[in-house]
């Protein structure tokens, strides 16, 4: 992953197109090998009035300009505000807290022990997953946003495991059960 600061696309397609270079001797120099192809290209920046559309040549590979990309499992935007990862996060663990419920209303039943287990393990380890680069609490609005999102996901999963009324407030299960709030 490389980044530079400028003041234009054009200037920042440049410097980035040196640094490949030196990347390109590096790797050929030392045996590694690179998959241009893969190579994402985002330009972040919160302004308008700021062009993105510069590309980059490396080895007869073109790099067009993306709106986001994913590096470690988070997504980056251009405008780094997290909406599409909340929006990966929140689709992927409301299909596994789906497939809880249906482990959970069984006839065998799961207990209630082994399906926190599960609740822990697959939906609020990786719902925090990098939750301190994407979580920024200091903006009130996003903040609520992502905290209803979750409250959401987390809801559905122990709607699933606590044996309660379905009108049960969610504050009431947390507490039941044990667990922090999203």
């Amino acid at each position: 992953m490389y980044g530079v600061k400028g003041k234009s696309d054009k200037e920042n397609s440049k410097k980035l197109n040196q640094i490949l270079q030196q990347a390109e001797t590096w790797h050929i120099k030392h045996g590694a090998q690179f998959e241009p192809s893969k190579y994402v290209l985002v330009y972040i920046t919160r302004t308008t009035k700021t062009t993105t559309e510069a590309s980059l040549e490396i080895n007869g590979t073109m790099i067009i300009p993306a709106k986001e990309a994913r590096y470690l499992g988070v997504t980056l935007d251009q405008k780094l505000n997290f909406k599409s990862h909340l929006q990966n996060i929140a689709k992927k663990r409301t299909k596994v807290a789906m497939a809880l419920a249906c482990i959970a209303k069984t006839n065998w039943r799961a207990p209630f022990k082994y399906a926190k287990q599960l609740f822990n393990a697959f939906i609020t380890s990786r719902t925090d997953y990098a939750a301190c680069i994407w979580h920024r609490p200091s903006n009130k609005a996003r903040y609520s946003a992502q905290i209803q999102t979750l409250t959401t996901i987390q809801r559905i999963a122990m709607k699933s495991i606590a044996r309660c009324f379905r009108t049960t407030s969610t504050a009431a299960r947390e507490n039941e059960m044990g667990l922090p709030p999203a």
